[in-house]
């Protein structure tokens, strides 16, 4: 085979084997010839130089097609190859659904816990003004001790959660629910995004409410919370429905961090309003109730997750907690300031009506807040 530089570089051989043109006889195809017209003997190697090029050239073009050939053969076989396994897939999904679903429902345990949790929250949405969130989980709940708080009393924020969570679920064998107040609620409502309820590492206090009927019941738990806790009933005072849990060790009320629990009794002293004996304070009774699902206790892990939204247990708050507040704090609530209390210094007689707080109940909530009412007026 002839190499193709080899006529690039001498364009004599190129001459001979492509068109040549004599002075006036025209042109002449892969030959030469002399004066006496016979071909000249110089053409031979010319032509056989010409027709090896053409038989190569040949056998490329047989070797490509050959290759395209064997390619598209293998993406044929590869389409083919993952539509069968497609076919396959599909048939044993479809065989294996109904097996698998007997396995779901008689197995609670390998119930897929995300579907579950879903499911219960919108069914949870429907059923409160304030919506719950997220399931909440002791892994959620944690937080990283911050740098301006001290250890002592980092542990017992921490710890005071977890005896709320303790109140909730003894208190919810009853059907009785335990809200946020005051301070407590103020921060939550404008720190609380998270799923769980989480304490106020700069507050001194956990401030609860219970219906007035419900504080012997708290009363009664006070062993148990000091053994598995180690805080102390600081405070008992059936009277006027207040009772202040301390840690134990701690010493006297307001030095460190306290649980305060409010007794409310509902239509005191007059119709429409919600009385606290403690602080001789009275609020607008449809701020309040009835009080709403908030946020889950925390809950160990995921497989400690109950399966249905009727065993589920929240931590409430008031039916409107913004007009509650305003009430409470006036309208510059949500502006944080040192020592706030009372904004404008109302008597606690009157913290309602400024402003009125309206309330359209749907069927579920009113039916709901006469529940809630039974408990109350039977004090």
């Amino acid at each position: 085979m002839h190499n193709r530089n080899t006529y690039r570089n001498h364009p004599e051989d190129s001459l001979s084997t492509g068109l040549n043109k004599n002075n006036e006889g025209g042109t002449t195809v892969g030959s030469t010839r002399g004066a006496g017209g016979h071909t000249s003997c110089a053409a031979a190697p010319v032509l056989s130089s010409t027709r090896t090029r053409k038989h190569t050239n040949e056998k490329k073009r047989k070797r490509r097609g050959c290759f395209f050939a064997l390619l598209s053969l293998v993406v044929l076989l590869f389409i083919v190859g993952r539509m069968t396994s497609t076919s396959i897939t599909n048939s044993t999904t479809g065989s294996d659904f109904l097996s698998k679903e007997k396995q779901h429902k008689h197995d609670d345990g390998n119930i897929n816990t995300a579907l579950q949790l879903s499911q219960i929250a919108k069914k949870d949405l429907n059923k409160t003004t304030k919506p719950a969130a997220a399931i909440c989980t002791k892994k959620a709940l944690f937080r990283r001790i911050p740098s301006s708080v001290r250890r002592l009393h980092y542990r017992r924020v921490v710890s005071a959660q977890e005896i709320l969570a303790y109140i909730i679920q003894k208190l919810d064998n009853v059907g009785a629910p335990v809200t946020l107040m005051f301070g407590t609620l103020l921060h939550e409502y404008r720190n609380g995004t998270g799923p769980c309820f989480q304490g106020n590492f700069h507050d001194k206090d956990l401030d609860i409410a219970v219906f007035a009927q419900h504080i012997p019941l708290v009363i009664a738990l006070a062993d148990d919370i000091l053994k598995k806790f180690q805080w102390k009933l600081k405070v008992k005072n059936e009277k006027d429905k207040i009772l202040v849990f301390t840690a134990k060790g701690q010493g006297a009320v307001g030095r460190g961090y306290q649980i305060d629990i409010y007794g409310l009794e509902c239509n005191t002293p007059t119709k429409g309003l919600l009385y606290s004996p403690w602080q001789n304070a009275r609020y607008a009774m449809n701020a309040l109730l009835p009080f709403v699902k908030y946020k889950t206790i925390p809950y160990d892990n995921a497989t400690h997750i109950p399966n249905s939204e009727q065993h589920l247990q929240f931590v409430h708050m008031p039916y409107n907690p913004k007009c509650f507040l305003q009430n409470l704090y006036g309208d510059d609530f949500m502006i944080p300031r040192k020592g706030r209390g009372n904004s404008d210094g109302v008597d606690p007689k009157y913290l309602y009506n400024r402003p009125k707080c309206g309330q359209l109940l749907s069927s579920a909530e009113q039916k709901e807040l006469e529940r809630q009412l039974a408990f109350c007026e039977s004090v």
